[in-house]
């Protein structure tokens, strides 16, 4: 059964979702159900053009996801719902009008501009093999607008663009890097007054919900964060938000300021325990070691009851993680070879860590930045605390010595954790184990809830209107508890939650409801 979007409004026709029967083969595409409705039941408006996966034309919402209809295959019989792309106005039934984009598009003068005309027919152009790798690869985007239909800042932009004129990755990946890269355009401080003012280039939470739906797998967030350097390097950016954390950074070593006794300040440097199984170094990161120390006593509750030697070295600094995200990959390089030099001395090769914030930096900021200076890559394995627990010390052996605990639960994916680190089952699987949990996964439960890429702290406006979204799915999932495995995301939820909803609904970390089950089974 097929569930198509229809509506026409020139005639006043209502939005509406019409039924068709079409029958199912073996490498059916989406695209070929539409053609089958078309043919054999009745005309229904969709754009498709090169059938290759080329053109972009074909874009559609099938099952909530943004899709080329001409490159997604139909697994096998059951339900469809296909839809227009979100974050358009509709046309007719499928075909959204792209004009608004266009428009966007001329207004960004994606073209080069010179300033003046070469003194000879052809002139050299110097230009590293790197940058125009980039380049072309950057100019392949299909246009196909599946980013923007993904992107919880495009959302926001487009039902509020009084909050935000973030249009969507497509408008900065294919109009404004490409130009960027190329050596000879002369409008570089132009563009990058576009990036900031035009585009918002500081609303994208760098969530990836756009390099998972897109036909070339940009790594979009990267190519977000190299534009806010140039933004930096001019002299445009960050904004105020980011500067505080910049500055607590370059000060003291660390992005938050002091409020309580930090975790490192509450626990001694080694965390022995008899027969030790494995030893790890234990990274806190800015938040848990400043605001949520209890979630990091909660992970060293832990690892020494499943019989693990925990270190925690008292010179640690922040990863540089906001200071990146907003641009300053200066203060953020600085800030790796701190922390690489201060870990290396241990001798320890396993790093766990509670933050997908940090986790994400060292896995994929750090290698490139210690090799930059030292040539050689960092001698440390980094690991998220439930990946450590599942893959490393095992499933099946783990302790599981948990008390009851009778909740109705949901989980919320960190987009840093989930689309940045590969990690979402492991969290699942721990929540199985523990006795008397009831889980249901709710709608939407790897979009953004708008903490991350510097948002909260820079757009604080467009990160409650993406935080709004998150908590209204979490209400509506009927459950007591969120759990998260993110320190942004629980302060975020939490916050947004109690504004919008009085904290109808418990925030939960992982690691420390495990930690609390542990106590329970002893009566504590």
């Amino acid at each position: 059964m097929v569930k198509v979007y229809r509506c026409n409004p020139e005639v006043g026709e209502k939005p509406h979702y019409r039924s068709y029967e079409v029958p199912w083969h073996e490498g059916m595409t989406v695209l070929e159900v539409l053609r089958s409705i078309y043919e054999n039941h009745e005309p229904i408006a969709f754009r498709y053009h090169c059938r290759s996966g080329v053109c972009g034309a074909c874009g559609v919402m099938v099952n909530g996801r943004p899709v080329l209809a001409c490159r997604t295959y139909v697994e096998g019989p059951g339900e469809l719902v296909i839809e227009p792309l979100k974050n358009f106005n509709v046309i007719k039934d499928l075909v959204v009008d792209r004009r608004p984009m266009l428009e966007q598009t001329i207004k960004l003068e994606p073209w080069l501009l010179r300033g003046h005309k070469a003194a000879v027919d052809f002139e050299k152009v110097e230009w590293s093999l790197e940058s125009k790798d980039k380049f072309y690869l950057l100019a392949s985007c299909r246009e196909c607008y599946l980013c923007r239909a993904a992107c919880p800042a495009a959302e926001v932009g487009f039902r509020k663009p009084e909050v935000t004129k973030y249009p969507g990755a497509k408008f900065y990946v294919r109009d404004l890097a490409t130009r960027l890269l190329d050596p000879r355009d002369e409008g570089k401080h132009t563009r990058a007054v576009k990036l900031k003012e035009d585009i918002d280039a500081y609303a994208c939470t760098t969530c990836k919900k756009c390099w998972e739906v897109c036909p070339r797998e940009f790594e979009v967030p990267e190519v977000m964060e190299e534009l806010r350097s140039h933004i930096a390097n001019v002299g445009l950016g960050p904004l105020e938000g980011h500067m505080v954390f910049a500055d607590f950074i370059k000060k003291t070593g660390r992005a938050v300021d002091r409020q309580a006794t930090p975790l490192v300040e509450q626990v001694p440097e080694l965390i022995d325990v008899a027969n030790p199984i494995d030893e790890v170094l234990f990274f806190t990161g800015c938040l848990i070691d400043f605001r949520l120390q209890r979630v990091g006593l909660g992970i060293i509750d832990v690892l020494k009851r499943n019989n693990v030697r925990v270190i925690v070295p008292k010179d640690q600094q922040c990863c540089g993680s906001p200071a990146i995200r907003s641009g300053l990959f200066g203060v953020g390089k600085a800030q790796a070879m701190k922390n690489v030099e201060v870990f290396e001395r241990y001798g320890v090769s396993k790093v766990v860590m509670g933050c997908p914030g940090c986790l994400l930096t060292w896995k994929t900021n750090y290698p490139k930045f210690i090799y930059e200076e030292r040539k050689n890559l960092p001698r440390l394995e980094v690991y998220e605390i439930t990946e450590y627990l599942v893959k490393i010390l095992g499933l099946d052996k783990i302790n599981k010595n948990f008390s009851s605990v009778d909740m109705r639960v949901t989980y919320h994916d960190s987009c840093h954790l989930r689309r940045g680190c590969g990690i979402w089952k492991e969290p699942r699987e721990l929540i199985s184990i523990i006795p008397g949990l009831k889980f249901r996964e709710m709608n939407e439960h790897d979009v953004c809830c708008g903490s991350g890429g510097g948002v909260r702290a820079g757009r604080r406006a467009v990160s409650v209107e993406i935080g709004k979204r998150k908590v209204d799915n979490i209400v509506a999932a009927e459950v007591d508890g969120v759990i998260m495995e993110c320190p942004f995301c629980y302060i975020q939820i939490r916050d947004v939650l109690q504004q919008f909803h009085g904290g109808k609904v418990k925030v939960l970390y992982l690691i420390e409801l495990i930690a609390d089950a542990y106590k329970g089974a002893e009566g504590n």
